[in-house]
């Protein structure tokens, strides 16, 4: 039912006169084929082989299991856009993300995609991770990593990310990406590097000098740990503070509150 709610509107181009096999069927068989580890159309076709009892006792299947052609022919004609707006609705349904679920938005070069001769090809894929669940949410292709600005404010507009902490790379750390966020009434941890240069700067100078005079009469929350492991010693130190009055940039940052310093 679930599946149906949030595939019915998804439409078919498929010739009505050829059609043996319902859309949402074909769906419902991909679906399970894939949580079972399928990774191609093959393997949906040979899982609905196996599967084919079950398949036809809650399906019906008057015509028998589909052939892989026919998914072939299905996912070919789809719209690959609306595809995903149906899976992304259709996954959130089952998924209840709580206030305060951290979100990641990251962009990864897929290992093996690259053409040969052309080592800067690699397809692009901008995912939403639900941190807490170890689920992606809704990823996008892009052209190339400077894509990846365009395609973050596309990814927000598929998902629903309110009451959540969504956290990007310094890729993403843009003002227009920030309000986007608190649009969708979420709260952002951007990544701050050089690509933000003057408020990098200024983020770090400030942080330089508190660091030297140990935080002294400043505002301000600290947390460190200690693990020792694979033949090193990793120390690490955050420091935050919500002293951002002096910020030049504050008032570009749709509800910014604090700064982070990560050693």
């Amino acid at each position: 039912e679930s599946i149906e709610e949030s595939f019915g509107e998804l439409e078919d181009y498929r010739r009505k006169r050829s059609v043996n096999y319902l859309l949402i069927d074909i769906l419902f068989i991909t679906i399970c084929a894939a949580i079972s580890g399928a990774n191609s159309l093959k393997a949906v076709a040979i899982y609905a082989k196996r599967k084919q009892d079950w398949l036809s006792e809650v399906l019906g299947l008057a015509n028998g299991i589909p052939s892989y052609s026919t998914f072939w022919t299905v996912f070919a004609l789809l719209n690959p856009e609306a595809l995903e707006k149906c899976f992304v609705e259709w996954v959130q349904s089952k998924l209840k993300l709580k206030d305060g679920s951290v979100i990641n938005i990251d962009g990864k070069a897929q290992r093996g995609t690259a053409k040969t001769g052309e080592p800067h090809s690699f397809v692009h894929i901008v995912s939403a991770w639900a941190a807490t669940h170890h689920l992606t949410l809704g990823q996008l292709k892009v052209d190339g990593k400077s894509n990846e600005i365009t395609a973050i404010p596309k990814l927000l507009d598929i998902i629903d990310v309110k009451g959540t902490i969504v956290t990007i790379d310094a890729m993403g750390c843009q003002i227009d990406i920030a309000g986007k966020i608190i649009d969708k009434e979420a709260d952002y941890i951007l990544a701050l590097k050089g690509n933000q240069q003057s408020l990098s700067d200024e983020v770090e100078n400030y942080f330089d000098q508190a660091y030297a005079i140990d935080f002294e009469g400043l505002e301000y929350d600290a947390i460190g740990s200690k693990n020792i492991g694979h033949g090193r010693i990793e120390k690490r130190e955050v420091y935050v503070t919500e002293d951002i009055d002096w910020l030049p940039q504050k008032d570009k940052w749709q509800n910014i509150k604090s700064i982070i310093m990560v050693i």
